[in-house]
């Protein structure tokens, strides 16, 4: 039994419940949904990554491997899309390390990305992720930039995720692929979303969490959709004034 942390927001309620849905009978899995005000990701930097200087996750890590020690858990962000939840189980059982990340990129072997990692509880991880908890306080950083640094100098073992298995949603997706982590590459926080919503309805028909979709955010993706993807069932999906959310226009959003 893997017990798996992950925190979410209202603005992530979405893919809150995407994950959780996606793991209901689950029997590998245990999920531990933490909910956090929004306004504890704030930006706390003009520059840099959107989550500088943001540490809940670090503390949200932390207070897992203290309540499991000698055990493996799972640390992730909850803009996940499970593609196959029992294989994934017994893929993870292949890894060993007190350490295994994703790759940051396709042809990256020295970047570890943290959206999804597979930790082994004991006192040197523990130690490490504290480190990093207390330089992203100290120094306002980016926790995944100052994760790779420390990492340097850890005492344990530590490896990469193979691929396709765990991938991002800009690397290739195959019939093997068991988890991808939905990314964005805009700064703007509603083109963000539009970009991780679009990358999850490649996977599956998200018509059903339409609902939970803030109106601007739904506005600006019918229109991507329409204008980049007509193909997509996205396209077809009506809002009633529709121009009324696209303000300032969406043109003005890849500033």
């Amino acid at each position: 039994m893997y017990n798996w942390y992950y925190i979410w927001s209202p603005k992530y309620e979405i893919f809150h419940q995407i994950l959780s849905n996606s793991m209901v009978y689950a029997s590998d899995f245990s999920l531990h949904p933490i909910f956090a005000e929004q306004s504890i990701f704030t930006r706390k930097a003009s520059d840099g990554h959107a989550f500088t200087g943001i540490s809940i996750k670090l503390f949200m890590i932390i207070k897992a491997l203290r309540q499991h020690k000698d055990e493996y858990v799972i640390c992730s962000d909850a803009d996940l899309v499970i593609l196959d939840k029992d294989a994934l189980a017994k893929y993870l059982d292949t890894y060993k390390a007190d350490i295994t990340c994703m790759r940051d990129t396709v042809n990256e072997d020295s970047v570890y990305n943290i959206g999804f990692m597979l930790i082994k509880s004991t006192d040197e991880t523990i130690a490490l992720f504290e480190t990093v908890y207390e330089r992203i306080r100290a120094e306002c950083g980016h926790d995944q930039t100052i994760f790779n640094e420390e990492i340097q100098s850890f005492s344990g073992t530590h490896e990469f995720f193979s691929m396709p298995e765990i991938v991002q949603s800009n690397m290739t997706v195959l019939d093997e692929t068991l988890l991808v982590q939905c990314l964005c590459s805009l700064a703007d926080s509603d083109m963000a979303m539009v970009e991780k919503l679009w990358s999850v309805s490649m996977f599956f028909d998200i018509s059903y969490y339409k609902y939970l979709i803030p109106k601007k955010v739904l506005a600006i993706l019918i229109l991507t959709c329409k204008e980049n993807d007509p193909l997509n069932y996205i396209a077809a999906w009506k809002l009633e004034h529709i121009d009324e959310y696209l303000v300032p226009p969406v043109a003005s959003h890849d500033e």
